[in-house]
């Protein structure tokens, strides 16, 4: 029996992370920019509070004024909704094989890879994602221990393939109708 391979969707991985509140949502991100914004104006004032009790502004700054203000908005906003969204942008790896169920992803700038073993998974189907925001099937996995993983399945998946190596495993269950 071969494997089933297929990438995650972007879309369908931030419609789970909104769904279960994780990750940055709008208010976390004002804060964030807004406490990168503060962070650099103290880290600038006081620098300029050291260079003028050092030197003066004899020959006067070497920036515009105007620059200040733009280097200190501009990082903050980067930090805080840019480098966010690229990456949001990132899809997962996942595997379905004979020894299990593989996700490689990469969360926050670090990978992340997943494993759950056919010991550990108790039953799994190939139902309707449960997120609103989302128009993707997916793959959902209830382990032993209670927990329910959701793998969003793209539209380049064979899904009568991978019907046959989930059923090779005995795992698999009808949908909810």
């Amino acid at each position: 029996m071969k494997q089933v391979k297929w990438k995650e969707p972007a879309s369908f991985i931030r419609a789970r992370k909104r769904a279960l509140g994780h990750g940055l949502n709008h208010w976390r991100q004002l804060i964030l920019f807004l406490s990168v914004a503060v962070g650099l104006a103290l880290i600038f004032g006081v620098a300029l509070a050291i260079g003028y009790y050092r030197r003066g502004f004899k020959g006067g700054s070497p920036l515009p004024v105007w620059l200040w203000p733009a280097i200190v908005f501009g990082v903050a906003f980067a930090i805080a909704y840019v480098i966010p969204w690229i990456s949001s942008l990132t899809v997962a790896q996942i595997a379905v094989s004979p020894s299990g169920v593989y996700r490689t992803s990469r969360e926050s700038g670090v990978l992340v890879f997943e494993h759950w073993p056919w010991d550990a998974i108790a039953t799994c189907r190939i139902d309707r994602a449960p997120f609103s925001l989302s128009a993707h099937d997916g793959l959902r996995l209830n382990l032993h221990n209670g927990d329910m993983i959701f793998i969003g399945l793209n539209e380049k998946v064979d899904v009568d393939r991978l019907r046959e190596v989930l059923r090779a495993t005995d795992k698999l269950t009808a949908p909810r109708a």
